[in-house]
């Protein structure tokens, strides 16, 4: 044997001449192999200019002075080449990716063991079936961590976090432990609708709030989500500050028969002033008044009364049922608001509400001035509605004036407007003089305006986003 087993280093034999040759040979190994640092991996031919030492693991399918060496590590020693075939179990670390591999017998792959890639492009990782940080995993928490906190950071973009379960009668959630006992539970627990659960001992639980996974509807304390907001058992909803407000926000409240709600302080109220709002009070039964509102024996204070922010009364409901409508400042006002359904006053294409404005006219008679309606039209399951403004003109019922529907397309004497801005009739922009038409710039491409000039006359001109141009030859305007 005249070399080592492993790294076929040379032996100095007996009696040998020139030993510094056969001693310097195994030096030159040891210094290449030897904590080895790559430069950078995968290169399929060598670099230009390498400096004295540098190395480099070589890509598959290299050519020029490193074609048959693929995988190899390929040594600059200042005037060729070296070339070391990695043994299984050698050890690198890749400078430029900051990385370790080590080489398995087929490729340069990551040490780490969750399904490492090569950069040759053969996956050569291995499944993790545990893993504990600073913890000991077990079989059931195959992943565990005792930190004092944990941080899941985005990598440019958005995060998720993702629990995945078999079938919908599994169960994936999150529970929240005190000592290892179970405090709360958020998640899809023996369904697909989203619980969160309490407990007071780990061992019996109380579902606290579902949300349907079909529907959103909530439900607290019961398993059925087929309203909106249930209140099951003997429960209470209570509203404990003196300013406390139930605001509806285009949902329903629903009492079940001999359901009450008391108000039981000057400050508390039920509001429904919010977009899509509404306090829906319906019978159960057509024998049944759905709301009464009764003055008590010797009662002097008004019915029902809406006041402004000032608190001046508004609108008054007096105890002998007469009606008052007042301006903020708490003057009555003699027009009348009314708000109703009737679709006698829309298109056959659908019925909505409206706003009347209604005047007495010589004969006392009420004679309806105009009115603002919404003209819905039900579209697949849904309503669709167009703004409508329609005047008295020249007879006892009102003309439609102006119309905007619900795409958005405004219609001035037109009742199916075809683009944004319809007008049946001419239409007069601002005339301005030259010198004080306002910015082009301030207001935007597509501005038009009208100007007085002695050089052009008066002209129609439009904003290109920079310039007032005339619209005649498309000239900016001097």
């Amino acid at each position: 044997m005249n070399t080592t087993p492993v790294l076929d280093l040379p032996y100095i034999m007996g009696a040998q001449a020139q030993k510094h040759i056969t001693h310097n040979e195994a030096l030159r190994k040891l210094d290449a192999l030897v904590q080895i640092h790559i430069l950078t991996e995968g290169l399929l031919s060598p670099p230009n200019e390498p400096d004295r030492g540098e190395r480099y693991i070589v890509g598959m399918n290299a050519v020029e002075d490193w074609a048959g060496h693929d995988f190899d590590i390929a040594l600059w020693e200042g005037t060729g080449w070296s070339f070391y075939a990695p043994q299984i179990g050698w050890m690198c670390w890749v400078a430029d990716i900051s990385e370790l591999r080590v080489w398995n017998g087929t490729d340069w792959a990551s040490p780490l063991p969750a399904n490492a890639s090569g950069t040759n492009g053969s996956d050569t990782g291995e499944l993790t079936p545990r893993l504990g940080i600073n913890a000991t995993a077990d079989d059931i928490n195959r992943l565990t961590l005792s930190s004092t906190a944990s941080l899941f950071n985005h990598d440019g973009q958005g995060h998720q976090i993702k629990l995945n379960k078999q079938a919908a009668g599994e169960t994936a959630s999150l529970v929240f432990q005190s000592d290892f006992s179970g405090c709360a539970e958020l998640g899809l627990t023996g369904d697909n609708n989203l619980h969160i659960k309490v407990s007071a001992d780990g061992a019996q639980w109380v579902e606290a709030l579902t949300f349907a996974h079909q529907s959103g509807n909530m439900s607290l304390q019961t398993n059925s989500a087929s309203h909106c907001l249930t209140i099951g058992g003997d429960r209470t909803l209570a509203f404990a500050g003196g300013n406390a407000t139930l605001k509806t926000q285009g949902h329903r409240l629903t009492l079940n028969d001999g359901g009450v709600i008391n108000l039981m302080s000057d400050n508390v109220r039920l509001n429904g002033f919010d977009a899509g709002a509404m306090m829906n009070i319906q019978a159960g039964h057509s024998l049944k008044t759905p709301l009464v509102i009764r003055a008590a024996a010797g009662q002097v204070a008004d019915l029902l009364r809406v006041q402004s922010e000032s608190g001046a009364s508004v609108f008054e409901l007096d105890k002998d049922g007469s009606l008052a409508v007042t301006d903020n400042l708490g003057a009555e006002v003699t027009s009348v608001l009314t708000l109703y359904h009737n679709s006698t006053v829309t298109t056959s294409a659908g019925s909505g509400t409206a706003i009347v404005f209604q005047s007495d006219n010589t004969g006392n008679n009420k004679q309806s001035m105009g009115q603002i309606h919404m003209e819905a039209t039900d579209v697949v399951g849904h309503l669709s509605a167009d703004f409508v403004v329609q005047l008295n003109q020249n007879g006892p019922d009102p003309q439609e004036v102006l119309r905007v529907t619900s795409e958005g397309k405004m219609g001035v004497g037109v009742t199916d407007p075809a683009c944004q801005l319809d007008v049946a009739g001419a239409i007069r922009p601002g005339v301005y003089d030259k010198a004080s038409v306002p910015s082009a710039v301030g207001l935007g491409v597509g501005a038009m305006a009208c100007i007085n000039d002695t050089v052009v006359g008066v002209s129609l001109v439009y904003s290109d986003g920079t310039d007032w141009r005339l619209v005649s030859d498309n000239s900016v305007l001097a």
